[in-house]
């Protein structure tokens, strides 16, 4: 465990750890309840000033917030992929697009994938398709989402949405 020391203008003068024994130091916090940030420039702790919570800041963490939780989303369907993977799938995509609008369209990259790994064009690209679908409905989520929050009118509206 490891214990902050501070002077009696409550700037910090060090760290005790559990393990360390030094005879006639005392390890104190300030005596303030306010937030103290670490000012690494000038080895002080500051006392920040809270910040008055408008309707505007509330919609902004609000939207922070679900954005962060739909980012992780994402994330999680690309750690599922190699590398070289994410690389291709904008190709995948522009070629499922054209296959979508035209099934005869050439599609080279699409087609030596679907053949390589034994799979037929229509397979391979109903699979592109899902992937495509997916995200969309994630990113559409999220701007639902972010309408919603821009339409309150309280803090207390924004601080009740949950997903």
């Amino acid at each position: 465990m490891r214990q902050y020391t501070f002077d009696s203008d409550n700037h910090y003068t060090g760290f005790l750890d559990s393990d360390t024994f030094i005879e006639n130091s005392t390890a104190v916090a300030p005596e303030t309840d306010e937030h103290k940030l670490w000012n690494i420039d000038t080895s002080v702790w500051e006392i920040v000033p809270p910040v008055e919570i408008t309707l505007d800041i509330a919609k902004i963490d609000k939207i922070d917030e679900v954005r962060d939780y739909f980012n992780e989303m994402i994330m999680s369907f690309e750690s599922n992929a190699a590398e070289f993977e994410l690389a291709t799938w904008e190709t995948q995509r522009s070629e499922w697009v054209r296959y979508v609008a035209d099934n005869t369209a050439t599609t080279p990259y699409c087609d030596t994938l679907a053949n390589t790994r034994g799979i037929n064009r229509d397979d391979l690209m109903a699979k592109i398709g899902a992937k495509v679908v997916g995200v969309a409905t994630v990113q559409g989520n999220l701007h639902k989402l972010e309408d919603v929050i821009n339409a309150c009118t309280t803090i207390d509206d924004v601080y009740a949405i949950s997903w």
